[in-house]
């Protein structure tokens, strides 16, 4: 008898084995089983008590710590600061729980508030998983592709201390403008005196302190290449408010007017500001387009008119922006 054969005849007599009621019985079949296929009898019992084992057993289930209160109110803090990453909404659930309970911007009882400050990246990603699928969000990083002036002209990398306040890295015009510009005006051509008016209005109030007291920055600390891979490593996310807290070169009286502007800010309010305007934009935009509902997260293209000249007797179309 091969092993295939053996393992099946086990299979059929493990449900005569576990519905036996005596002792004797059970032994009986052991038996039976052992002089067909000559295997020892410890060997074979403990084969009966495997993990393919038909007996019925009864999965523990783990205790259900971020029920749907918890998952009702991470969304709408997700919302509030622009539907960050887990690693990003972290240290924001800590420090700004508390404040929009207080600005009764969200409702939740203690617990739930504990819950929500004390809640891991990665558990607040799985958490909102069904979230950003129904919203059709991708969050995946992809590589980056660098225009063809970016390859031509030699840029050199490094040579700053990142601790010190002011230091900025500039990457011809590379740096921050999918983050802070086309993420949030999307992709459209506003070459209007009133797209420029909103944008500006935009710019000097509610997006620039949005983006300096309530949107954690990731900044790299090192970079290790090993065997032609790259291994990045970043500090804890922190909003440029924060870092500016935390540094020594900062004279105190600057810190003490940053917390007074702190203190009196609603991150809802500026949330709701920012999309009003967004949305006066793009009304803005669509109103001089004479056209339908626009679309800025698309890339425009140009839009091309055709031309046709004659060059000795032919017809030859010529297309111009």
């Amino acid at each position: 008898m091969d092993m295939y054969s053996r393992t099946q005849y086990l299979k059929r007599l493990q449900e005569r084995y576990f519905q036996a009621r005596s002792k004797k019985e059970k032994s009986s079949i052991l038996d039976e089983y052992c002089k067909n296929t000559n295997q020892n009898r410890k060997y074979v019992i403990s084969r009966i008590n495997s993990s393919f084992s038909s007996k019925p057993r009864k999965r523990k289930k783990r205790k259900c710590i971020y029920d749907g209160y918890v998952k009702a109110a991470l969304a709408k803090v997700w919302d509030i600061f622009d539907e960050p990453c887990g690693q990003r909404l972290a240290p924001l659930l800590k420090t700004e729980v508390d404040r929009l309970r207080q600005l009764e911007e969200i409702f939740v009882c203690n617990e739930v508030a504990e819950k929500l400050k004390r809640i891991s990246p990665r558990t607040i990603d799985r958490a909102l998983k069904r979230q950003k699928e129904t919203l059709h969000l991708s969050r995946k990083y992809s590589r980056k592709r660098n225009p063809l002036i970016y390859q031509r002209i030699p840029v050199k990398a490094g040579g700053w201390d990142r601790s010190l306040p002011g230091q900025v890295q500039i990457d011809l015009v590379e740096q921050k403008n999918s983050t802070h510009i086309r993420a949030v005006i999307g992709h459209l051509r506003y070459d209007t005196e009133k797209e420029l008016v909103l944008i500006n209005s935009l710019y000097r109030n509610e997006l620039r302190l949005y983006k300096n007291f309530f949107q954690p920055v990731m900044k790299l600390k090192e970079k290790i290449r090993d065997k032609g891979k790259v291994h990045r490593k970043y500090d804890t996310p922190k909003t440029p408010y924060q870092r500016i807290m935390e540094s020594e070169h900062i004279p105190q009286g600057t810190k003490d007017k940053l917390t007074k502007i702190y203190l009196s800010l609603n991150p809802a309010e500026l949330k709701r500001g920012i999309d009003k305007k967004v949305h006066m934009l793009f009304k803005a935009y669509e109103e001089k387009q004479g056209a339908g509902e626009a679309s800025p997260s698309k890339k425009q293209t140009p839009r091309l008119k055709t031309k046709s000249y004659i060059f000795n007797g032919t017809t030859t179309p010529a297309s111009v922006t």
